[in-house]
């Protein structure tokens, strides 16, 4: 008996990026994603950020430049709460489960979030390059409205602590929730697709000749038959 169907975005944004890899790595994980540096380091600096805010730990000598971005955040929660990485699970009806629970549909896990009476904002951490896109922060909001029915208002954001110009927001009211969910719901349903026809096509990128560990796939750059 094969297991319940749930997603998240990052399963989203992979199946999207080559569907052939998403079934190899994440699915019957053939060829497991390979944990690197830039992964532990992210792993690393989101920890010394839940402590920080969680616990009111001092963040590492390596983060202290961090410090006035989480300062000004714990200044806009006053009169609210502010709480890091927190985990979310919910069924297909959009109710609150827990993360692994047997009927969990989709996960996400908020990096931070503020929440003040009809008001809320949601955070995630990046240290990498903009991104341009808000889908992700999208999908956040969607929870957010789902399980908070008296909520009115979301402001997402990408905080790029390395960056002059941190903070790139995107906001969002209840009216906007059915157009995310309608925007998300066939490219989901495009996965239960593949899943339910054992079809997985491969769709060939930048990242094929040395970034994709699927290495028996023709377009593979390590694949011996490619000259790997």
């Amino acid at each position: 008996m094969s297991k319940p169907f749930a997603w998240s975005w990052s399963a989203l944004d992979a199946y999207e990026q080559c569907p052939r890899r998403y079934h190899l790595t994440k699915v019957i994980k053939a060829f497991p994603e390979q944990q690197n540096a830039q992964m532990l380091e992210g792993q690393k600096f989101h920890r010394a950020l839940e402590l920080r805010v969680d616990r009111g730990k001092t963040l590492p000598k390596e983060y202290a430049y961090c410090e006035p971005i989480v300062q000004r955040l714990q200044q806009a929660a006053q009169g609210g709460t502010m709480i890091a990485e927190r985990k979310i699970g919910i069924t297909r009806d959009l109710k609150e489960c827990e993360f692994f629970d047997k009927a969990v549909w989709l996960r996400t896990v908020v990096d931070c979030q503020i929440d003040k009476g009809y008001n809320a904002m949601v955070l995630d951490w990046k240290t990498g390059k903009k991104k341009t896109g808000y889908d992700q922060l999208a999908l956040t909001a969607a929870v957010k409205f789902a399980l908070q029915p008296d909520l009115r208002q979301v402001t997402t954001a990408y905080v790029y602590f390395s960056d002059p110009d941190p903070v790139v927001k995107e906001t969002f009211v209840r009216d906007d929730a059915p157009g995310i969910w309608q925007n998300m719901l066939p490219r989901v349903g495009k996965i239960e697709d593949s899943l339910a026809k054992d079809y997985w096509p491969p769709k060939q990128s930048g990242l094929c000749r040395a970034h994709c560990p699927c290495i028996n796939c023709e377009f593979n750059g390590q694949n011996p038959k490619n000259g790997g």
